[in-house]
Formats: structure tokens, C-alpha cells, sequence
């Protein structure tokens, strides 16, 4: 979920300190990050988003925007719980 702005053309990457055993990571993160970036739609949901709230007699405290959005909120509810009764079946059914 990405939309058009221009934080990353004045974005500042840390050029000291790194640490080489990152490096495979960080070229795919860098990656991953500039296809967002070139790949991004336009900031018009965003807008009328905002838009809507000025307007709104109580706005909500969230207002998520954009692709995937319904898939995001269910992993931030879901995700947790699935992991840890996962986890805890792993716990339950391991061998002494």
C-alpha cells in the first residue's frame, strides 16, 4: 500500500556503520521499497479520505486508505492469535 508522495526524494540513508552480513537483506528491502515507490498510486483516496473527515460530525480514531486495507486490519487482529495457538499446539503435542 503505497501512494505518491515526496518523502522519498528527500529521503537520508545511513551511509556509516553498516554491517555486511545485512547486505543480501538490505539490497532486497531496498528493493522492495523502490518498486513501492515507482509503483505507487496516486494520493486521491488519501484526499478524499481526509476530505470526509473535515466534514464528519466524529470522525473515527482510524481510517485506513487504500489496497489491501480489509486484508491489513485482518492480520493485525487475526495474525497474533493464529500465531500463538500454533504455538502453543507445538508446545502441547512435543515429546519430553
Amino acid at each position: 500500500m503505497w501512494f505518491k508522495t515526496n518523502l522519498a526524494h528527500h529521503a537520508v540513508a545511513a551511509t556509516q556503520g553498516r554491517i555486511a552480513d545485512y547486505d543480501t537483506y538490505r539490497r532486497k528491502a531496498d528493493a522492495a521499497t523502490q518498486k513501492g515507490i515507482d509503483e505507487a498510486e496516486a494520493p486521491d483516496a488519501v484526499v478524499a479520505t481526509i476530505n470526509r473527515l473535515i466534514d464528519a460530525p466524529h470522525p473515527g480514531f482510524s481510517n485506513p486508505v487504500g489496497k489491501m486495507t480489509g486484508m491489513i486490519l485482518f492480520l493485525q487482529s487475526y495474525a497474533p492469535r493464529l500465531f500463538e495457538s500454533s504455538i502453543m499446539k507445538s508446545v502441547q503435542t512435543a515429546k519430553p
